[in-house]
């Protein structure tokens, strides 16, 4: 599997500026960070439970306890501030010289989701030899500094996982951390990468 997954997102490789050397680095980096990202553990309890929010008064328990009423009404007035921030993603990204490579673009295009909760979805495209396209599904949540915590959630890997990244909207910038995984797992950076962090910024709303 993949570490490009549940979000918008359009990838351009100038294919007449590389080599097929430099090809091959780029498609043995991706597939590095895909294969430590398939075997890293499983999403915790707590972070499968905030994808599923809307669940919290079904299966077990029963619909009318207040208890349950109750802590799913906090749950989704906490997660409609964040639903603002997390919109506020919606539009087009460009990483420049992505992972270090030079004149290798990859964009992300972060689509509205179609519930009501604080999630968007986009899709990273990326070319058939690198691994294909992916999905994510992206959340958001606040920081003491004023960012914002985002979180990359690949669902249709298996397991599933997630990367984390910062939202800084003063700067208007954007990250994805691929060396790392599930919230803390390292990822040894793969050779001919000298950054395991994509760096975007908005170039469509």
């Amino acid at each position: 599997q993949d570490v490009w997954a549940h979000s918008s997102a359009v990838a351009t490789l100038p294919f007449a500026a590389t080599t097929p050397a430099m090809n091959l680095r780029i498609a043995s980096a991706l597939a590095f960070f895909c294969a430590r990202a398939a075997g890293a553990s499983h999403l915790s309890d707590e972070e499968g439970a905030a994808l599923s929010v809307d669940d919290a008064c079904r299966g077990d328990a029963a619909a009318g306890d207040e208890a349950c009423v109750a802590e799913l009404l906090q749950h989704r007035a906490l997660r409609s501030i964040e639903d603002c921030v997390a919109r506020s993603l919606v539009g087009k990204w460009l990483c420049k010289d992505a992972l270090g490579f030079k004149t290798i673009n990859i964009g992300l295009d972060v689509h509205q989701g179609e519930s009501s909760d604080c999630k968007v979805r986009a899709d990273i495209v990326v070319p058939d030899y690198l691994g294909g396209n992916r999905e994510y599904v992206v959340t958001t949540s606040p920081m003491e500094d004023g960012t914002y915590k985002v979180k990359y959630y690949n669902q249709k890997a298996t397991p599933p996982y997630f990367h984390e990244g910062i939202f800084d909207p003063k700067a208007d910038t954007l990250t994805e951390d691929l060396g790392h995984v599930n919230g803390g797992s390292e990822l040894p950076r793969p050779e001919g990468a000298t950054t395991a962090v994509l760096t975007f910024e908005r170039t469509s709303a």
